[in-house]
């Protein structure tokens, strides 16, 4: 509210005589008004006589502090003088002289100043923490007397604001000085448009008509009206740093350029109303995902869901009916002594989602009939969008034996300490700020798209002390983890439940991976069919190896331990521990890396994709092949692609059949490496190539992406000739050449 105490030159009589006459009566009233913040925001001085101080002089000119009716001000060079403004009344005088003038008591709030001048062009100053700006002056054009009355806008509040008028070179007279308060917008409402320009963090939002945000959204208190749609656009984030009151609805919409985001919120929340959460699954794999809503639902699965995509289970219960009935909704038990831990939902019509528990969800892709009628397929038939509607979760969550999910508080070993855990918010978690007690670093999500073409994901982890993930671009598992998103989590001590504690502080403004050790050696393999590498699909499976000071050869800080999927999958093995991540102490000379292949199929093609980062290069790993009886260096300035066959016997396809060895100096490989001579090289295109010094040997061909190139191998000398049985394309070869136990790697270039 603006408050004016304008006192008007015709009611010069009236006042003179009130405060005259009633000063000592009134003067804790005014005193008491000042208080109250009635005085010092605004400001009302006409410079008449009954206002002056006593004793100050009057027809002349002054200097220093005075305090009149409206506060404290100082004059420079300035008095009062009669005659000027109206006849019989008084003015503020400012002798010539651009330094003089007067400044305004302080003031705590000033929207718009306005006052009269006659003389020169008037200068407005204001200061605020010390710092001076000049201020646009406007001339109305109105007059009186030869006096001009000017306006500025200040739009100033919870500040110390000074203001200061002076004069130009000219003697110059000031009359009828007032400020308003700056009254702070406190609300806005949309209907069709804002009423009050968009909210701020400091202005409440209502909404009475239906919106769709294009931007994110930011206010203090939202209220949504009954009947009202808020929707918060794909990939924007709403903001609320006050309270919310949701007698409506909300909607974070998901899609293919993002997911709506609900900020860091620690208001109340009193709702009649509901808020729906999506999530966008692009087409992929026909595989199961990891999935927790941020909402707990008001209605079943059935309606929520199960609107989107199939869920199968039984012949009734609302499920899906199939050929088989199979179940394709999960929930984890991690107190199952016996079978897998993963329990069927028990029916769709009666069961709600709960936010933050996790379940896993057979996404074969729309509600598309032949989707449960047909043959199983590969892959979506589409992407999805799945939607959640009900109460939105929000403050501090606390995860532990008792709570909803509860933490795994048994040693039993088919569930080996591990519980599945969903993201409680609608918005990205930063895992390296999630309070973990008793839980180890890592954490366990499934990549659907991981595996081979027919097979259906596995598990990727991403540990919080290494900031490492293992796995290969362009898997998503880092450091955020997404709404809507479930994963495993690990007891540090086994049979003893941990806690782990979602704080809105823990939410994520941006969804990029931040990686803390820039300089940290790493070293990760990932196993790919080699037709599937040649196209830039996913690996099968992958693991990683870290070397810090940091971390010790011992199982603890920063290991990760392995969560095996069905198929193929590969592991560190160190401890009597398959790891998935091994965080070791720096690497020396000898240090070896064993590699577990875990259920690799006989008469198979694989290729290792190892990639290394921040080796010392005095330091060259060897992948050591224990069925080939061969010793490779690993290149580490750049991608190293090692193509392997299995075959009927079972040594070539077992568990141990690789490892990874470090030396400083050469093994008994490296003097055969370097003297391996292949010519012509570069080459034309359908010719061969001879090794030189070699009278036998084998060789393989590969392309840069690991495909196996046929090729013949004649004996020719004191050289082998190589020859494609295919016309090669241009570009870059790599050469394995084996023999007498020796294996070395050099590149071969086609023209």
């Amino acid at each position: 509210m603006i408050i004016l105490l304008f006192l008007k030159k015709n009611n010069k009589s009236l006042i003179d005589n009130f405060l005259n006459n009633n000063f000592m009566k009134y003067k804790l009233l005014l005193m008491t008004l000042f208080a109250c913040g009635l005085g010092w925001g605004q400001i009302s001085e006409s410079f008449e006589s009954g206002l002056r101080t006593s004793g100050y002089a009057g027809n002349g000119t002054n200097s220093g502090n005075l305090t009149l009716s409206s506060g404290a001000w100082v004059f420079i060079n300035s008095g009062l003088r009669s005659n000027n403004f109206n006849t019989g009344s008084y003015s503020c005088q400012i002798q010539s002289g651009i330094s003089n003038g007067m400044t305004l008591p302080t003031l705590n709030t000033c929207g718009i100043i306005e006052f009269w001048f006659r003389g020169g062009v008037p200068t407005l100053t204001k200061t605020v923490n010390s710092i001076s700006t000049n201020i646009v002056l406007t001339n109305t054009g109105v007059t009186n007397n030869s006096f001009i009355k000017y306006t500025a806008t200040i739009n100033e509040t919870n500040n110390s604001i000074v203001l200061k008028i002076t004069n130009s070179a000219t003697t110059s007279y000031i009359d009828n000085v007032v400020t308003t308060n700056y009254e702070v917008t406190s609300s806005t409402t949309y209907t069709t448009s804002w009423s009050n320009s968009a909210p701020t963090a400091s202005v409440d939002a209502i909404i009475a008509g239906d919106l769709i945000t294009t931007t994110d959204l930011v206010c203090k208190d939202l209220t949504i009206n009954s009947g009202k749609t808020l929707t918060i656009g794909a990939g924007k984030k709403l903001t609320v740093s006050g309270n919310l009151i949701n007698n409506g609805t909300i909607v974070f919409k998901s899609d293919a350029t993002g997911t709506a985001m609900f900020d860091v919120y620690n208001g109340s929340q009193s709702s009649l109303g509901v808020a729906t959460v999506e999530r966008f699954i692009p087409s992929g794999k026909r595989a199961f995902r990891l999935l927790s809503p941020a909402v707990t639902t008001t209605t079943f699965i059935s309606g929520n869901w199960q609107q989107q995509t199939h869920i199968t289970g039984g012949a009734s219960g609302g499920f899906d009916v199939t050929e088989t009935n199979n179940p394709s909704m999960y929930t984890y038990n991690n107190q199952a002594a016996t079978g897998s831990g993963w329990t069927p939902i028990a029916n769709t019509t009666g069961t709600n989602l709960t936010a933050g528990v996790g379940y896993r969800v057979l996404v074969r892709g729309d509600r598309t009939p032949t989707n449960i009628t047909s043959a199983s397929t590969d892959n979506m038939n589409a992407a999805i969008t799945l939607s959640a509607t009900g109460t939105l979760k929000t403050g501090t969550v606390t995860l532990n034996s008792s709570s909803t999910p509860a933490i795994n508080n048994t040693s039993n070993p088919t569930t080996a300490d591990y519980s599945l855990v969903g993201n409680p918010y609608q918005s990205a978690v930063d895992w390296n700020a999630v309070t973990k007690f008793g839980i180890d670093a890592s954490y366990y999500a499934w990549d659907p798209n991981m595996g081979t073409t027919s097979q259906r994901g596995r598990y990727v982890s991403f540990n919080g002390t290494t900031n490492n993930y293992v796995g290969t671009p362009p898997s998503q598992v880092g450091q955020f983890i997404q709404p809507g998103q479930a994963f495993f989590v690990k007891n540090t001590v086994s049979g003893t439940a941990g806690t782990l504690t979602f704080d809105e502080s823990d939410k994520a403004t941006t969804s990029a991976n931040v990686f803390r050790s820039a300089n940290t050696p790493t070293l990760g393999v990932a196993l790919y069919d080699p037709n599937e590498l040649a196209i830039g699909a996913y690996p099968i499976d992958a693991a990683k190896a870290v070397f810090s000071v940091d971390y010790t050869n011992e199982l603890g800080l920063g290991d990760a331990t392995k969560l095996e999927a069905a198929g193929e999958n590969i592991a560190w093995y160190r401890n009597n521990t398959k790891l998935a991540i091994d965080a070791s102490a720096p690497v020396t000379t000898s240090d070896e890396l064993a590699m577990k292949t875990l259920r690799l199929g006989a008469n198979k093609n694989y290729t290792f994709k190892i990639e290394t980062t921040n080796f010392d290069s005095a330091l060259t790993p060897y992948l050591v092949d224990n069925f080939l009886n061969t010793q490779t260096a690993i290149s580490t300035s750049e991608v190293y692609l090692a193509t392997f066959s299995t075959t009927s016997n079972t040594a070539s396809y077992g568990e141990d059949r690789f490892k990874i060895v470090f030396q400083t100096s050469a093994l008994s490989i490296d003097d055969f490496a370097n003297n391996i001579k292949i010519y012509p090289n570069p080459a034309k295109a359908g010719t061969s190539f001879y090794i030189d010094g070699i009278t036998e040997a084998t060789v393989f061909v590969y392309n840069v992406v690991g495909q196996n190139i046929p090729v013949t191998v004649m004996s020719q000398g004191n050289a082998v000739q190589v020859t494609p049985t295919a016309v090669l394309s241009q570009g870059v070869y790599l050469v394995t050449v084996t023999t007498a136990g020796k294996t070395a790697q050099v590149k071969w270039i086609v023209e």
